[in-house]
């Protein structure tokens, strides 16, 4: 750069011209990518919903294992529970988007004996296994689902849902599927919900986050923890700028400790620019990675070794880090939370509850042995 750095005093604005017409001096087009993708409704069919699974009207009345973000907003007419597949054999599935979260879907995804057909919004789809037969950008369909189907499907929903819940309630520790739980059941019309990722948008999704009345935003795709609390912070802005009300623009997110560390710095606001003025971070605090705990890698044969190389704890006094930013916290316990997030709060704030990651692969057994 020359000197000076700062140019001198025009006598009038100075505006560049861009191309005739007012177009900008480059100009992109808008593009239509349209694939019509002929699919029968007839066999047992499920959809899986993935991040960006876009509107399908005509794939309503089917029932749906939706990721928390696919629906955002939306009511979700026909819910499936992920945990409900290995209940069923379904014939067929539809894909919507990019699914990534749960393991009874991408088992399901990859056999070979279930056609898949793809529908996403671009030229390009997911299809780790190869399995995909076909795809398009939106189905044209004929035939209808079988009541019997329906009902079937309707009932293991159910099913998986008390599983899910009953587990919850017998289980002594707190864990950071109860935080999810205690979130998701303390939200209303209006809110807009941040998810962490791996385990808080997971266990959104467990727990039966129902996305109406609900925007649902989660990073990267729901695969990363980078820039998480910033993220938080830009969401509430943005959500509180485009609400009105006292019960609008309400931010709830929910996090790791791992993802709160790894982005605290985020906490901090110059006092020149704007801050959220109802934004509550919840923070899930298991002292670590506890997505391992129910992986492969926390088999307890790696006890001696997985703690410290996979679930990394770090003894972070989340209460600490907020005070150095001059950002109000507390530490609460689970049965405090739907009162405290209810509380007419201004600003931003910082709930912590502490969890046990230690039982969470106990737990999900017990779940997975109640359905």
């Amino acid at each position: 750069l020359r000197e000076p750095l700062v140019p001198g005093p025009e006598p009038q604005a100075v505006t560049p011209q861009g191309r005739p017409g007012g177009k900008p001096w480059t100009y992109t087009p808008p593009v239509t990518f349209d694939q019509p993708l002929g699919i029968d409704l007839s066999p047992d069919t499920v959809v899986i919903a993935g991040h960006g699974a876009g509107v399908h009207p005509n794939l309503e009345q089917l029932p749906t294992v939706a990721e928390p973000t696919s629906f955002s907003g939306r009511p979700l007419p026909n819910p499936l529970h992920p945990l409900a597949l290995p209940l069923l054999r379904p014939k067929q599935v539809i894909m919507l988007g990019r699914p990534t979260l749960h393991r009874p879907v991408s088992t399901l995804l990859a056999d070979p004996q279930v056609p898949v057909y793809a529908l996403t919004t671009g030229p390009r789809w997911p299809d780790v296994s190869g399995n995909s037969q076909a795809t398009g950008t939106r189905a044209v369909t004929t035939g209808t689902p079988n009541p019997a189907w329906l009902k079937r499907c309707a009932e293991v929903n159910r099913h998986a849902n008390q599983a899910v819940r009953g587990q919850l309630e017998a289980h002594p520790l707190t864990t950071g599927l109860h935080v999810a739980a205690a979130v998701v059941g303390a939200l209303r019309s209006g809110d807009q919900l941040v998810l962490g990722a791996s385990n808080p948008v997971r266990d959104a999704a467990l727990v039966g986050l129902n996305p109406q009345g609900i925007r649902v935003r989660s990073n990267r795709g729901v695969a990363g923890i980078d820039g998480t609390v910033s993220t938080a912070i830009g969401a509430a802005l943005a959500h509180e700028g485009a609400c009105e009300g006292p019960h609008q623009g309400r931010t709830i997110a929910l996090i790791g400790d791992l993802t709160f560390v790894h982005d605290s710095s985020g906490l901090l606001i110059g006092p020149t620019e704007p801050t959220p003025q109802r934004l509550t971070i919840v923070v899930s605090n298991d002292n670590g990675g506890g997505i391992f705990e129910l992986l492969e890698q926390g088999d307890p044969r790696f006890s001696d070794v997985s703690s410290r190389v996979f679930g990394t704890p770090h003894d972070v006094a989340v209460g600490a880090l907020c005070r150095a930013y001059h950002v109000e916290s507390r530490q609460i316990e689970v049965g405090e939370l739907d009162a405290a997030l209810d509380e007419p709060a201004t600003g931003m704030r910082v709930l912590e509850v502490k969890a046990d990651r230690s039982s969470l692969r106990q737990l999900h057994a017990a779940i997975k042995a109640a359905l």
